[in-house]
């Protein structure tokens, strides 16, 4: 429902399009998107033409629509942050100020906007599940997790380069292009990442290339012990 259905005119006693005085207020209930949420709200007011089926609504009852939204949002907030399991307002305004920030610089550190903080912190808007996630990790990480966050936008991420020996596998991309196909191999090395892991690298052989093509995407980290299984 949008007021935007409706004319917005001063009081008077006919209607504001035929101008009959066969006119009533009348009060219904409807489904409001406001905020990211479909609210349902009861006790609006329009005025309601019996002779051409127009409607209307005044300032005052405008005024009172308005009310009416802002209550059934709070209550459906609550309910959706409940259900999600998300952090209440005075939480998230507890983990800022714990590293001692104001709501700009939480907005710029943790991102979601110039206001989001002071809409998250109001209840204006819920934080989505990322924000929330983000948010506990910080306030069980403490200040390092803030001083990256500081640091980190735009800044390459870490990757562990490996350069594998390709000799036998290039063999067999060999064989498998001669078929008359391309050759599509895997290649699975070993790398550290602080503990026992596997990566692997997918490798594409064309027919007539002189060397293999990697293709450009991220390794996959495979755990060594459940491979072996």
């Amino acid at each position: 429902m949008t007021f935007g259905r409706t004319r917005f005119a001063a009081p008077t006693d006919k209607c504001s399009k035929c101008g009959a005085k066969n006119w009533m207020e009348v009060t219904y209930s409807d489904t409001v998107h406001t905020r990211g949420l479909d609210v349902d709200v009861e006790g609006l007011r329009k005025n309601y033409c019996t002779e051409c089926r127009h409607t209307w609504v005044t300032p005052p009852q405008r005024q009172h629509n308005d009310d009416q939204i802002r209550s059934a949002f709070l209550v459906a907030r609550d309910k959706a942050r409940e259900q999600d399991g998300l952090l209440a307002g005075d939480d998230i305004s507890y983990i800022r100020e714990k590293f001692g920030l104001s709501q700009r610089e939480a907005s710029f550190i943790f991102g979601g906007g110039v206001n989001s903080f002071n809409k998250y912190e109001s209840g204006e808007v819920l934080q989505s599940q990322a924000m929330d996630r983000l948010l506990r990790l910080t306030n069980e990480v403490g200040g390092r997790a803030v001083q990256f966050l500081r640091v980190c936008k735009g800044a390459p991420i870490g990757r562990v380069v490996v350069k594998p020996v390709l000799d036998s596998v290039i063999d067999n991309s060999v064989l498998n292009a001669e078929a008359g196909r391309m050759a599509v191999n895997k290649i699975s090395f070993s790398a550290r990442y602080g503990e026992s892991s596997q990566l692997s690298v997918d490798c594409l052989y064309h027919r007539g290339d002189d060397k293999m093509i990697l293709i450009n995407r991220l390794p996959e980290r495979q755990n060594v012990a459940q491979e072996k299984r």
